[in-house]
């Protein structure tokens, strides 16, 4: 943890986390495109179309856009990102779509690396519901990449 230092909060650097209204808005853009020719099932189209609203402000803000665009915002500052869990692509109540799937011949797309400034930095695993083990390993990977977001989904 080479360049980190313990100590008391009070201690510590502030931090600015706030994203201006024109980075939500090129960030909520680039999670609701997807390539030509790429064929999402035509509900996800729908969704997709109602994301474009929320960020140019005509639709509020749901919780599941509110979550990818923390995750975009994060992936776009150039900040390594890992997400695991048994269903985190689509996400466990059907409402994330971090990972678009073509209908028409199972291609994958995943806008949120889109954001990335290099390939590599964004990591999304479904992994098995084998939840201590998966738990355990990810524990792990974060303790030696302090400066990455590493995420842990519980069914």
């Amino acid at each position: 943890w080479y360049g980190y230092n313990g100590g008391s909060v009070s201690e510590a650097d502030t931090v600015e986390t706030k994203v201006h209204m024109d980075e939500l808005s090129r960030v909520m853009n680039v999670l609701t495109d997807y390539p030509e020719g790429f064929s999402p099932h035509r509900k996800l189209v729908r969704l997709l179309e109602q994301r474009r609203e929320m960020g140019r402000g005509e639709k509020e803000l749901d919780w599941a856009a509110a979550e990818l665009l923390a995750f975009g915002t994060i992936i776009a500052s150039g900040r390594p990102f890992r997400m695991t869990g048994q269903d985190v692509e689509r996400g466990t109540f059907s409402q994330r779509h971090a990972v678009l799937h073509d209908v028409q011949d199972g291609t994958l797309h995943s806008p949120l690396k889109q954001l990335a400034a290099k390939d590599g930095l964004v990591e999304l695993h479904n992994s098995p519901l084998s939840e201590i083990g998966v738990l355990g390993f990810e524990y792990g990977y974060s303790l030696d990449f302090p400066e990455g977001l590493v995420i842990w989904e519980a069914q």
